[in-house]
């Protein structure tokens, strides 16, 4: 069946005074080229459409157009104009369908709503979290802790977030935090000649190797520069340990990233740390005075998970990570000490699940790397491990 085309009726059309637009006009232009019957429909032609001295179309002869729901493709439209017999614009330009068949009131219109649309326009549901949110006009969106919104126009809305999950990436300025380094090096600059540390900003770096031996292993392709220390056996309890003067104050926020390749040669008793502690003092186990840190274990042939330490005044916490660390493989391992907690890195990630609120430090800390050989055991060296560099950072006040 063939569609056939509407006469336009009505509109009354007049100004906000009510005055009618006696013996005006319309313009029509169809927003695109379409086709009905077989025939196409030329969208450039604008269309005349006389009012009447009441504003109403006129209706002898009268005025027939094609409805906007038989034209293919669907979703065309008019833009309408009016105007006053003196040529004044009067009405829009509006973009304004026509529907149905035999007559068309243009008194039913209201300016740019659509009658005819496929598919029907839905209303926007707001949600929060994939629940209804209690208001479905309003969606105002706020920053909060460590998130900032920024609307750049245009629709464009950037969500930035800092702190959470992630250690800083890069080197922080001056007046956000200090820092300081201590790497493997072979330079000349290192404190003495048997270490393989060198401090950057702190030249009083103490080195003590007692029955564990340093050496500085080379890049491989998958470790940097590392000081490599062989922990031994001994009759009585040993230490070997790496430190620098104290200057990260616990009271403000404290991060920590070092890393850590262990090797498991035979059995022993021995364990090692890093982290930062309190004293510089050779002999002198961390937990023993403030400290915080990473450290395992080596008890008999098996090698502990990765704990996560913190003491004061030898009062100690820890918590065991979950994390294996004899599976032959290069870690990235640190702290963030924040706020009276506690938190571990393990490869760039922080393990919020597993945090120490307990015995935290307050005395100054500074650099310190210690292992220990328990007293007791003689057997061969026990184990090796491998770290590239201490790295701290303390906000400034």
């Amino acid at each position: 069946m063939s569609a056939s085309m509407v006469q336009l009726v009505g509109g009354h059309f007049q100004d906000s005074e009510g005055n009618v637009l006696e013996n005006g006009y319309l313009t029509l232009l169809l927003s695109q080229d379409a086709s009905v019957n077989d025939s196409q429909i030329c969208a450039g032609v604008e269309i005349t459409v006389p009012l009447d001295a009441f504003g109403d179309v006129v209706s002898s002869p009268g005025v027939f157009m094609w409805g906007n729901d038989v034209l293919s493709p669907v979703n065309t439209y008019y833009r309408v104009t009016g105007y006053a017999a003196d040529g004044q614009t009067c009405w829009g330009p509006n973009n304004n369908q026509i529907t149905g068949t035999g007559t068309f009131d243009l008194g039913q219109w209201i300016p740019n709503t659509v009658i005819s649309w496929f598919p029907s326009p839905q209303p926007v549901s707001l949600e929060v979290n994939g629940s209804p949110a209690s208001s479905q006009v309003v969606q105002n969106l706020e920053g909060g802790s460590n998130v900032t919104i920024t609307d750049l126009g245009s629709g464009n809305v950037r969500i930035s977030a800092t702190g959470g999950v992630t250690p800083p990436a890069g080197l922080p300025r001056p007046d956000v935090a200090n820092f300081h380094l201590m790497e493997a090096d072979p330079s000349a600059n290192s404190p003495s000649s048997s270490s393989v540390w060198i401090s950057l900003k702190d030249y009083s770096t103490q080195i003590f190797a007692g029955d564990s031996s340093y050496s500085l292993a080379s890049p491989t392709a998958t470790d940097g520069w590392a000081a490599e220390v062989t922990v031994t056996a001994h009759p009585s309890s040993t230490s070997t340990f790496a430190t620098n003067n104290q200057w990260a104050q616990p009271a403000r926020k404290i991060t920590f990233l070092s890393t850590m390749h262990a090797a498991i040669l035979a059995s022993s008793g021995s364990y090692v740390q890093i982290g930062m502690a309190s004293t510089t003092i050779a002999n002198v186990n961390p937990t023993s005075v403030d400290c915080a840190g990473i450290y395992f274990s080596v008890n008999g042939s098996l090698v502990s998970n990765f704990f996560l330490v913190s003491s004061n005044s030898g009062s100690v916490t820890s918590v065991d990570l979950g994390i294996s660390a004899n599976d032959g493989l290069r870690h990235e391992i640190g702290f963030v000490l924040d706020a009276g907690v506690l938190t571990a890195i393990i490869d760039g990630i922080m393990i919020s699940g597993h945090t120490v609120t307990t015995n935290l430090p307050t005395s100054l800390l500074g650099f310190n790397w210690w292992s220990n050989g328990v007293s007791g055991y003689y057997d061969p060296p026990s184990c090796t491990v491998k770290t590239e560099y201490m790295y701290a950072e303390n906000v400034t006040p």
